[in-house]
């Protein structure tokens, strides 16, 4: 390589490094912009109308640094890890081995086949009224 194509090498790369941080700042910007953009707008829009259909953005802030100031945020949010362990869970002990199972042996798939069609068919909203009968409220039924 001569030091003539080397020079251009270099200054094409400082160029394109140069458009990619511009290209950067702009997108940034572009970011940031939009976000204050839709923030006003928000907080406008829920000044306008009744606050008990549509909060301001500032009453949603202010009621955000209330709950996690006084730590009922992490009571609540700790229920709800707790249930989103217990599914994954389950998903992790039933799921992967029926699965597994089910790539395996075709009887198994054959059986089990038109039960999950079905159930991917169905609406989640359809299913909620029926384990709401068959397990309640409680964190199990959370769980399911």
């Amino acid at each position: 390589m001569t030091t003539q194509s080397l020079a251009v090498t270099v200054n094409a790369n400082a160029a394109l490094a140069k458009r990619e941080r511009a290209n950067a700042l702009r997108d940034n910007f572009l970011r940031l912009t939009s976000l204050v953009i839709v923030l006003a707008v928000w907080e406008i829009y829920g000044r306008s109308v009744n606050r008990l259909l549509f909060a301001p953005f500032s009453a949603v802030a202010q009621a955000a640094v209330e709950i996690i100031g006084s730590g009922e945020l992490w009571k609540y949010l700790s229920l709800s890890l707790v249930v989103f362990a217990q599914g994954l869970g389950l998903a992790i002990l039933i799921g992967i081995p029926l699965g597994v199972l089910m790539a395996r042996v075709r009887v198994v798939d054959t059986i089990l086949e038109m039960y999950i069609s079905a159930l991917y068919a169905m609406p989640l909203i359809a299913v909620v009224p029926l384990l709401v009968l068959w397990f309640g409220f409680d964190t199990f039924a959370k769980t399911i």
